[in-house]
């Protein structure tokens, strides 16, 4: 991993852009906040690649099996960070989460989760969405990031529309 991460201060985070042939991304509804539509993320092991947990991640929280039904299109060139609100930072936590981001294409549209094969019950719902209205609803604390994400997803989407 990367000696210059602040380990100390954010907590290492792997998160996944799902897109379609269509250009939709694949958005869920956490179990813990209604109507808040997110990408798939989780912590990064110590030692572990952040593509090993991205794919780890996907599994545990949607079901997907990303080796058999996900294509890795693109690797977000550097770590993007963002700071829990002060007096709301999950206990024990750090003071936010770094993040790598990857973005995946399925191979076919019937990809479907599941989460009753979720290890974690993070999720309650999915649905594919277009990128703007995820961004545009993020919770204000992410909402640089997913602004970033969304920028570089979208200039992705026509060639990968077009595979």
């Amino acid at each position: 991993m990367d000696e210059k991460f602040p380990f100390d201060f954010f907590r290492a985070n792997a998160a996944a852009v799902i897109v379609n042939s269509k250009g939709q991304v694949l958005a869920f509804e956490r179990s813990d906040t209604k109507n808040a539509w997110q990408f798939p993320q989780g912590g990064v092991e110590y030692d572990e690649d952040p593509i090993r947990s991205i794919y780890r991640e996907i599994l545990e929280e949607t079901g997907i099996d990303p080796q058999n039904d996900l294509i890795l299109v693109s690797e977000y060139p550097e770590w993007l960070t963002y700071e829990f609100p002060k007096g709301n930072r999950p206990r024990g936590w750090s003071r936010g989460q770094s993040q790598k981001w990857f973005l995946f294409k399925t191979k076919d549209d019937n990809v479907t989760p599941d989460m009753s094969r979720a290890e974690s019950p993070e999720f309650v719902n999915w649905r594919w969405a277009e990128i703007d209205e995820i961004v545009e609803n993020m919770i204000w604390f992410k909402k640089p990031v997913y602004e970033k994400i969304g920028a570089w997803a979208k200039s992705l989407l026509p060639r990968i529309i077009n595979q």
